[in-house]
């Protein structure tokens, strides 16, 4: 979260000395995009869930329809174990898979549900977010005028809770 923060730091310095405007992209919706160039080639449309490791044993996960022409987020980003990840239907079309995008599908295998394991196809080199996929959904953004002021950039957090907290009580006597 802090490299995060200080990326989204430099981007505004940069940005508001040079009087541009700022555009958010997910990593999650780079990592959907990149299955964009062989949906040229589909007939249905195609369900694919991105996944990326959160760590302290969850993902970040969201769930896309992929068209001719379109990549749709079909859910909210969320954090959950693997185990609660989900698709509303695990393939549109019952003859082809469920594409499964990002770092989270092999390190995580095990604990996904069996019918994402079953239904599911991890697409290999879609374990990260690239740069091209991410300048992609850019100039989407960017032609649908979705762009805020630098001083108004502020990332995305789906996790808020970002400390693990110990439930032990503290030594001593607390006094407030």
């Amino acid at each position: 979260f802090t490299g995060l923060r200080i990326g989204v730091g430099v981007g505004q310095g940069i940005a508001y000395g040079s009087g541009c405007r700022m555009i958010g992209v997910s990593s999650l919706d780079a990592l959907a995009q990149s299955l964009m160039e062989s949906a040229s080639s589909l007939n249905d449309p195609l369900t694919v869930l991105a996944a990326i490791d959160a760590r302290m044993g969850e993902v970040y996960w969201a769930e896309y329809c992929l068209k001719k022409d379109a990549l749709e987020r079909i859910s909210n980003w969320k954090v959950s174990p693997p185990e609660a990840v989900s698709s509303s239907s695990y393939s549109v079309n019952s003859s082809d898979p469920v594409k499964l995008v990002g770092n989270a599908w092999p390190e995580y295998w095990e604990q996904f549900n069996h019918n994402i394991r079953d239904a599911g196809q991890i697409v290999e080199g879609a374990l990260y977010p690239s740069a091209r996929h991410i300048l992609q959904l850019a100039i989407k953004e960017e032609h649908a005028n979705d762009s805020v002021a630098a001083a108004d950039f502020a990332p995305i957090y789906v996790r808020n809770d970002v400390a693990k907290k110990s439930t032990k009580p503290l030594p001593g006597r607390r006094v407030l």
